[in-house]
C-alpha cells in the first residue's frame, strides 16, 4: 500500500520553509524546523487552518 503520494518543499514567506508530504487520503503533513502538523488538506496546510494533530519539536525548550 502505497501512503504518500507527493513530497515538495514550499517557501511559506519570510524565509520560513516547510516540507509537505501529501498523503493518499487527501491529508497533509507539513514539517518546518518547529513542528510536525497534520492537516485535513494541503488547502488548509496554506491556510494554517484545521490541523488535526500537531508535534512540538521544542517541546520544554526555548525557541530560538
Amino acid at each position: 500500500m502505497r501512503y504518500v503520494e507527493k513530497t515538495f518543499t514550499e517557501d511559506m514567506g519570510g524565509g520560513c520553509m516547510v516540507d509537505f508530504l501529501i498523503l493518499s487520503d487527501g491529508r497533509c503533513v507539513g514539517i518546518d524546523s518547529d513542528s510536525i502538523v497534520l492537516y485535513e488538506s494541503y488547502e488548509q496546510a496554506r491556510d494554517g487552518v484545521g490541523f488535526l494533530k500537531m508535534i512540538d519539536l521544542w517541546e520544554g525548550e526555548k525557541k530560538c
